[in-house]
């Protein structure tokens, strides 16, 4: 039985990204409750044109998070390099949170 626990380990997304998206644990202010967010690189992600203007500088994502637990809204938004490396990070209404483990 444990290559069927190696086959669901397959399935289950990595802390960091899974290739194509980046996921994020954020902790609601008002309620405590963890939430997981998966951005999607291809579809999620703005560019950022930066003071140039003509060359991008970076991406940026803005994403509305809503628990089940509260109306709270969470608003993130993080912002990344031109190689997809984050720069910075910011959560109105809540706050990142290391992901759980196991």
């Amino acid at each position: 039985m444990a290559w069927l626990k190696s086959l669901g380990s397959l399935f289950k997304p990595r802390p960091g990204g899974d290739g194509t998206g980046f996921y994020y644990w954020v902790k609601c202010r008002r309620c405590g409750e963890v939430l997981r967010v998966r951005a999607d690189r291809r579809f999620d992600l703005e560019q950022d044109f930066g003071q140039d203007g003509d060359v991008v500088a970076g991406y940026v994502l803005h994403k509305e998070v809503l628990g089940q637990r509260c109306p709270q809204l969470i608003q993130l938004e993080v912002r990344f390099d031109r190689s997809y490396r984050e720069v910075a990070r910011s959560a109105e209404g809540g706050e990142f949170v290391p992901a759980p483990e196991g």
